[in-house]
C-alpha cells in the first residue's frame, strides 16, 4: 500500500531538488507577505513528501510563532536546533518562545547566556533586551547591566547641534 508521501509524489510530481526548493521559496514568498496560514499549508506538504532540512523546521518555527501557536514553533525550533545547534536566530525564537510561555527554565537561561555572547551585535542586543524584560537570572556584560550605552563615549562624539562637513553645511 501506497503511503501519503508517495501518493503525494506521484500526483503532484515533486520528486526532485528543484521544486522541493520551490516550495520552500513559495512558503518563504507567504511568510514575507504575511500570508502565514499559505506559508503553513506549503511546509504541511513539504513535511509529508521529503525528510525536512533544519531551515524547514526553522521556517514553520517562525510561521507558527506569528499565529501565537508558540508551544509548535518551540518544538520545531527545539528540531532545528538538534539538527544544527549553532543556529543563533532559532535559538533566539525558541528562548522568547520558551519566555513567552513562562517556562524560564534552564534551556532559557542557557540560550540567552550563548546569545549575550554573539558576535552578532543584532542577536545579542536582542538578547539582552529579552533578558532585562523578563528579569532572567543572568549577568549581563557591565556597560549593559549599569545601564550605560554601549555607543560611543562623548569624547568619541562630536560636538554641536548637528553633523555637518569640514566646510560648515549640515548633512
Amino acid at each position: 500500500m501506497a503511503t501519503l508521501r508517495d501518493w503525494l509524489r506521484s500526483h503532484f510530481g515533486w520528486t526532485d531538488d528543484q521544486h522541493l526548493g520551490e516550495m520552500r521559496s513559495a512558503a518563504y514568498c507567504y511568510f514575507v507577505q504575511g500570508k502565514h496560514e499559505i506559508a503553513k499549508v506549503f511546509l504541511d506538504v513539504l513535511f509529508l513528501i521529503t525528510e525536512p532540512k533544519p531551515i524547514d523546521y526553522v521556517l514553520l518555527g517562525v510561521v507558527l510563532y506569528e499565529v501565537g501557536q508558540y508551544e509548535e514553533a518551540l518544538h520545531k525550533f527545539d528540531q532545528a536546533l538538534d539538527l544544527n545547534g549553532e543556529d543563533e536566530r532559532c535559538m533566539l525564537y525558541r528562548l522568547e518562545c520558551l519566555l513567552i510561555l513562562g517556562r524560564v527554565e534552564e534551556q532559557a537561561i542557557s540560550d540567552a547566556s550563548v546569545l549575550i555572547a554573539s558576535p552578532s551585535e543584532g542577536i545579542r542586543n536582542y538578547a539582552k533586551a529579552l533578558v532585562r524584560s523578563y528579569d532572567l537570572p543572568i549577568s549581563l556584560p557591565l556597560e549593559i547591566s549599569q545601564g550605560k550605552s554601549a555607543g560611543p563615549t562623548e569624547e568619541e562624539t562630536p560636538t554641536g547641534d548637528s553633523p555637518q562637513t569640514e566646510n560648515g553645511t549640515i548633512l
